[in-house]
């Protein structure tokens, strides 16, 4: 059911421009972080490719790379959502530090057993077994679920810094070891370096944040049932709109070489790079109107605006600079650069849909969030599914632009519908 909130503004200028200052402030804070990490992974793949002869080489680590993304989805994608939905009350610490422990346990559960579906093209790593990779597969899974709370609960702290140089280190760390050489397998040494930082990091911030007692690590039987259940729900509905990201790309995995699996994984590692832009503003906008309820108009208003217009510009630029930048890399990925601008139109629509979803859940309107997300899982990987054999590529490319259009159009309707009902904040 759909709850009413009050449509009320700050009552006096003072108390809108602080509010209006911290969602700023955040946001710029955000852009920061998220374009350094992501340009910083681009680099990472680009010089990775440049680096080793074999495309098929590369194949193999984004391979496995796109197995664990797969596997802290399954395991933590809700967590962000609690922590910052609930960062303002009183026991935030132990709801965060809870929320970690579950998402945990199931990341290096999930890790244990993620190993397993593998495909025979991708060879084992260093030509371990699953029995050996594993373990240590699942120590990667739960250490980059974690990175996930521990961001959350920064920003709920609005320590943006610490949300930057958690987010940067593991770039910063990766980037020059890529160099080297110290195995003799290329593939394990880029997967290694792909993961270990990130994961590294998730363990370091979780541990740093505890000594500050602002993550109080318990049991999460100790959440009340109403955040159990928050927890739940809001898990399964981030999982609907995180989990095709990786689900796709690990379809795409199985049914291409691995050469052409990475030449496509960076494609879509720029498609997803750009989307993570909405992404990333729609939480801040989330964590800030937790924290303050007035001021969701402007607040809603100026997110949207900002997400459309960096949708357009990334897309503009991909008709133009799409070939000739991925022709430095070699010619199989500039061959692939005619997929970039249709994935960016779909992070363009997410964009929209993404300030949709997250008005929905200022507004507790779970039918809304629900059907949002659920079309774009079911459509997309529903789709993905029917079209995989026959062309896998621009099968993958089209049917994820499809139902990103139509799930931003049922949250267009759905915002609309609780403008009507005078629910709605944006009117």
């Amino acid at each position: 059911m759909t709850h009413p909130v009050s449509t009320v503004e700050e009552t006096g200028p003072a108390g809108k421009g602080h509010e209006d200052a911290s969602l700023w402030r955040g946001s710029v804070w955000a852009l920061i972080t998220v374009a350094t990490v992501s340009l910083g992974g681009f680099a990472f793949w680009v010089a990775a490719a440049a680096t080793t002869p074999l495309d098929e080489t590369v194949g193999i680590a984004t391979a496995w790379y796109t197995l664990l993304q797969l596997t802290v989805s399954f395991a933590a994608i809700g967590l962000p959502i609690l922590i910052t939905r609930k960062g303002s009350e009183e026991a935030a610490d132990q709801i965060a530090g809870s929320g970690l422990i579950a998402a945990g346990t199931v990341a290096v559960f999930a890790g244990l057993i993620a190993p397993f579906f593998a495909s025979e093209t991708w060879s084992s790593l260093s030509g371990l077994s699953q029995i050996v990779i594993a373990p240590v597969f699942a120590l990667g899974a739960l250490g980059a679920a974690l990175t996930l709370g521990v961001d959350a609960r920064l920003m709920s702290l609005r320590r943006w810094p610490a949300v930057f140089v958690r987010g940067t280190v593991p770039i910063a760390l990766r980037l020059p070891l890529l160099f080297l050489d110290p195995l003799d397998d290329r593939a394990t040494w880029i997967a290694i370096l792909a993961i270990g930082p990130i994961a590294l990091s998730g363990l370091v911030g979780t541990v740093w944040l505890a000594a500050k007692n602002e993550l109080r690590l318990q049991s999460p039987r100790l959440l009340t049932p109403d955040q159990q259940h928050f927890f739940a729900s809001q898990h399964v509905a981030a999982l609907a709109t995180q989990a095709p990201y990786y689900i796709i790309p690990f379809l795409v995995s199985r049914q291409v070489p691995g050469s052409l699996n990475a030449t496509f994984y960076l494609v879509w590692g720029i498609g997803l790079m750009v989307a993570m832009v909405p992404q990333t503003l729609a939480q801040v906008l989330l964590s800030e109107t937790s924290l303050q309820e007035h001021g969701r108009v402007s607040r809603l208003r100026m997110t949207l605006t900002a997400n459309v217009a960096l949708g357009i510009v990334a897309w503009a630029g991909s008709l133009v600079l799409a070939r000739p930048v991925l022709g430095l890399i070699g010619p199989g990925y500039a061959d692939q650069a005619v997929l970039l601008p249709w994935l960016l139109l779909a992070a363009l629509a997410w964009g929209v849909t993404s300030i949709c979803l997250t008005e929905a859940r200022l507004a507790h309107d779970a039918q809304a969030a629900n059907l949002i997300t659920w079309t774009l899982a079911i459509g997309a990987i529903g789709g993905a599914v029917l079209v995989m054999p026959g062309r896998p590529l621009w099968g993958a490319t089209i049917v994820w632009l499809l139902a990103n259009l139509l799930s931003m159009t049922i949250g267009i309707v759905s915002l609309d519908r609780r403008r009507r009902t005078r629910s709605a904040v944006i009117c």
